[in-house]
């Protein structure tokens, strides 16, 4: 008996020490292959990062911002997204508009989205860069400064205007309206803010990987259509669009309007107004009235977009529904005309 107690405990060893010995393999087998894995993942992502930047350069970097949600990194040259030409953001946070900010100069600001900042066009050819040409032609010393955020709803419009004011003191300062924009970022607890800036900087590798940024792009939102929630939160925008009647949208946001034409008066900066896409009938009648409530100065060049653009078609670039440089020049032609060559330096 004592013999065959004695046989079993070997055997009894002998198969754990198996089961040990085949956990330790499984497991060596596992953080292999995981090993594997996680370095073809890495060796995939880095010659991708190579490849888009070689090919199409440095993403622009945007940071979260406690008051304007998020805003463009200053001083740096990149690509807004991969299909658009190569950008550059000046020292003070604008984009260039062919001109190094000179603090001696009266600057004219212009505030916008991603219209103002001139998706899809090189430097040259936004609608700021074009309105400098047209000061530095005409030998009136000004800065242009570009104040468009692509993703900005009104109320960040408004808020780095006001911002930017304090600080430039411009002579101008020229809200670029865009109907689409009074849908963003609507109704946003201080808590849910609170959790966006909290996520943004979490996901920052997505806005610093070109690669990434690539494929977030050209897979999730061309192909999938499907809102990673990295930029904008712009899912939610458009569902407020579609769930909110016109009046209720303005109405919500006129004091807002209101409160920043003073601002600007109390300062003695000029405000301009200036439809930058062709307007509904609701929203024209809407900022006529309040322009002439307010007394500021309102551009509409609808007639003059349907002149050069007959029907309104051949305005959009290849890519996005944005505008061609030949519409923002018509655009900085007219705000030129209208404003700026009348006055007493032109008379």
């Amino acid at each position: 008996m004592g013999r065959e107690k004695t046989e079993v405990r070997e055997r009894n060893k002998i198969m754990k020490l198996h089961v040990r010995n085949s956990q330790e393999i499984q497991k060596k087998k596992f953080i292999h292959n995981m090993l594997l894995i996680v370095g073809s993942i890495l060796v995939f992502c880095g010659l991708g990062e190579t490849i888009t930047r070689i090919f199409a350069g440095n993403p622009l970097i945007t940071e979260p911002d406690e008051g304007l949600f998020w805003r463009y990194k200053s001083d740096q040259i990149g690509h807004q997204k991969l299909y658009s030409p190569i950008s550059r953001v000046d020292k003070n946070g604008f984009r260039y508009s062919g001109k190094e900010f000179d603090p001696k100069l009266p600057a004219i600001y212009l505030g916008g989205d991603s219209y103002a900042w001139g998706e899809g066009v090189l430097d040259t050819e936004t609608v700021a860069a074009q309105l400098q040409r047209l000061f530095d032609s005409n030998n009136l010393q000004y800065n242009v400064l570009n104040g468009g955020v692509p993703g900005y709803g009104i109320q960040q419009i408004i808020d780095r205007m006001e911002i930017e004011c304090g600080k430039y003191e411009p002579k101008y300062a020229i809200f670029l309206w865009v109907e689409i924009d009074f849908d963003r970022l609507r109704d946003i607890s201080p808590e849910r803010k609170k959790n966006f800036l909290r996520d943004y900087k979490l996901r920052s590798v997505f806005r610093y990987s070109a690669f990434l940024k690539l494929m977030k792009e050209q897979i999730f939102d061309k192909l999938l259509h499907t809102d990673l929630g990295l930029g904008y939160l712009g899912d939610e925008s458009i569902r407020y669009g579609k769930t909110k009647p016109f009046e209720e949208k303005v109405q919500g946001l006129t004091p807002r309007i209101k409160e920043n034409v003073q601002f600007l008066k109390n300062r003695n900066i000029i405000p301009v107004w200036v439809f930058m896409t062709v307007p509904s009938e609701k929203f024209r009648n809407y900022l006529c009235s309040l322009s002439k409530e307010l007394l500021v100065e309102l551009i509409d060049p609808e007639a003059v977009y349907r002149k050069y653009f007959p029907g309104l078609k051949n305005m959009s670039t290849e890519h996005s529904s944005h505008f061609k440089p030949e519409v923002y020049a018509v655009l900085a032609n007219e705000t030129f005309k209208n404003i700026f060559w009348r006055k007493p330096e032109r008379q």
